[in-house]
């Protein structure tokens, strides 16, 4: 994380922002009298639509992982499906076991 605000990312200030100024907004509103106390609904209203935008439309991914590590993993994986000959430490002999997702199967 690049961009980092007290070890958190800019998203999650901006979120809490929005909510803290929303708070405030609204207990000012309560304390009004009349029908400026349903003002209450649209400060709410407001700062869910924010919170809900920001989290649903993220302004980038949340990882971008470039094409030669991707090609690394697939040779990886392509290397780790073939038969290798390992040695039998109990047995001191040569058998043949087949790696499977990190699993090693005789």
């Amino acid at each position: 994380m690049s961009n980092t605000v007290l070890e958190v990312g800019t998203g999650i200030v901006v979120v809490t922002v929005v909510w803290i100024t929303a708070v405030v907004f609204g207990m000012t509103l309560l304390r009004a009298s009349g029908p400026a106390k349903l003002g209450v609904i649209p400060v709410f209203l407001l700062a869910l639509t924010i919170t809900l935008v920001l989290v649903f439309f993220p302004r980038s991914p949340e990882t971008e992982i470039p094409f030669k590590e991707i090609q690394r993993v697939a040779e990886e994986a392509r290397h780790a499906n073939t038969q290798r000959p390992a040695v039998d430490s109990s047995h001191r002999s040569v058998t043949r076991t087949t790696i499977r997702c990190g699993k090693v199967v005789s």
